[in-house]
């Protein structure tokens, strides 16, 4: 379920905010369709806004847990992370009101595979 949620309410979100910004996409808005397809910035703050959500859900989650789905390390804190880390590419960063998620992030980019 927290992978599903890192997905749908995070990574998707934040690619339409991408391919709706960022000029390496400009005409080539929509995935996987030709050129053609303008980029339309209320797309991109709507895709922001709904990431900053999903940041403050990962966060209150995180806030009882260590991981995103309990205890363990799982491909849900995977899909999260790198997520987090694409978001960099249009300046969203994890707020500093949202504690838990930096302890967890600084976690799993301590972790050796993170490095790579």
């Amino acid at each position: 379920m927290w992978n599903r949620r890192a997905e749908h309410e995070g990574s998707v979100p934040l690619a339409d905010a991408i391919r709706n910004h960022l000029p390496l996409f400009a005409d080539r808005a929509v995935a996987a369709l030709p050129s053609g397809f303008p980029q339309i910035p209320a797309i991109a703050e709507r895709g922001i806004r709904r990431y900053r959500l999903c940041l403050e859900s990962l966060d209150a989650r995180l806030a009882d847990s260590r991981f995103l789905a309990g205890e363990d390390f799982s491909i849900a804190d995977i899909t999260a992370f790198v997520t987090a880390d694409f978001a960099k590419r249009i300046q969203e960063v994890i707020p500093g009101q949202h504690r838990h998620l930096a302890r967890w992030r600084a976690a799993v980019a301590a972790r050796p595979s993170a490095a790579a």
